[in-house]
């Protein structure tokens, strides 16, 4: 089971956000993937083996630094998500520590800049000249991470988190 739940409305940076994009940044990261969890181990159990993969971010490894963003008016890697994100990689760890016993892995996927087609094509030139592979991801460059952490070439691994981000995290 892959658990791609993820996103934030975060507009504001920290003194004008509101508590409630906090709370629903929250909810969409952390709360779906511990109910996706929670669903797919009810199945998986039985069957004594399963996996679970989720899929984390960059941000929820390191703080986005704001003056990178700001002049773009892109925040949605702000607190409320970076925390986010990095709730859902310990939450992971959290899983993986609980189902282990019944043959259950559970790992996260932590992509870095993979824009979306309405992504200011501004950021997506100052990401792409960050990132040490020269180009920004694509959603089909975390194939191998999924198909490993699916496959049984991923059965010894467990409560990882496996960051794909073409360098980012390096700089």
């Amino acid at each position: 089971m892959v658990s791609n739940a993820g996103g934030s409305e975060t507009t504001s940076y920290l003194p004008n956000a509101s508590i409630d994009e906090f709370t629903r940044t929250w909810e969409t990261n952390v709360k779906s993937t511990y109910l996706c969890a929670q669903a797919a181990s009810r199945h998986m159990i039985p069957k004594g083996k399963g996996k679970i993969i989720t899929i984390g971010s960059i941000h929820g490894t390191m703080s986005a630094d704001k003056r990178f963003y700001e002049d773009l008016d892109f925040m949605r890697s702000g607190p409320p998500y970076q925390s986010a994100k990095g709730g859902v990689i310990q939450l992971t760890r959290a899983l993986a520590a609980e189902l282990g016993e019944h043959g259950i892995t559970v790992n996260c996927i932590s992509p870095g800049q993979i824009p979306k087609p309405e992504t200011d094509p501004e950021m997506v030139e100052r990401c792409r000249n960050k990132i040490p592979l020269g180009r920004t991801g694509r959603p089909e460059d975390l194939k191998g991470a999924v198909a490993l952490l699916a496959s049984s070439a991923g059965d010894w691994i467990t409560g990882q988190n496996l960051i794909v981000d073409g360098g980012w995290s390096i700089c």
